[in-house]
């Protein structure tokens, strides 16, 4: 299910569309339980917003239209997204087709991401100084080393 309405998600013309105008540099990674094989019917999708370290939180959350959130705002409806800043990671909690939607923010260390840039870098971790892009980054990092230890 999750690659499915992952790249549906990414194909959707209004997110695609934003962060494109907003970043020239981003990546869209799946996280939470469907990497970690929990899935159910009734979670959330969350997805790694990855952005180069000159894209800060404020770009991000942003309440005009030169940030992210305020533009998804203005098209998808105040009532359809919120800004989680209480919890560990930050993140837009976002409703987009149907699909509830944790958009997590998860700054990285490079001026430019590479569409084949490697997430198990530990320039990554040791460069990064931004707490809860390291926590927001953690789940995908553990999946990954999890299965190169299975191998």
């Amino acid at each position: 299910m999750g690659d499915i309405v992952l790249v549906s998600f990414k194909n959707g013309k209004c997110l695609d569309n934003i962060l494109n105008f907003l970043f020239q540099e981003f990546q869209l990674l799946e996280g939470g339980s469907e990497i970690l094989g929990t899935t159910a019917y009734w979670s959330d999708m969350d997805i790694l917003c990855i952005l180069p370290k000159y894209i800060n939180i404020y770009d991000f959350i942003e309440e005009d239209a030169s940030g992210l959130y305020g533009s998804l705002m203005g098209i998808i409806g105040s009532d359809n997204i919120n800004i989680v800043k209480t919890s560990r990671i930050l993140m837009l909690e976002l409703k987009m087709n149907g699909i509830d939607v944790d958009l997590i923010y998860a700054q990285i260390p490079f001026e430019k991401i590479e569409t084949d840039f490697d997430i198990m870098d530990d320039e990554i971790i040791e460069g990064n100084k931004n707490a809860r892009s390291i926590l927001a980054l953690a789940g995908k990092l553990i999946k990954i080393q999890s299965e190169l230890t299975l191998r």
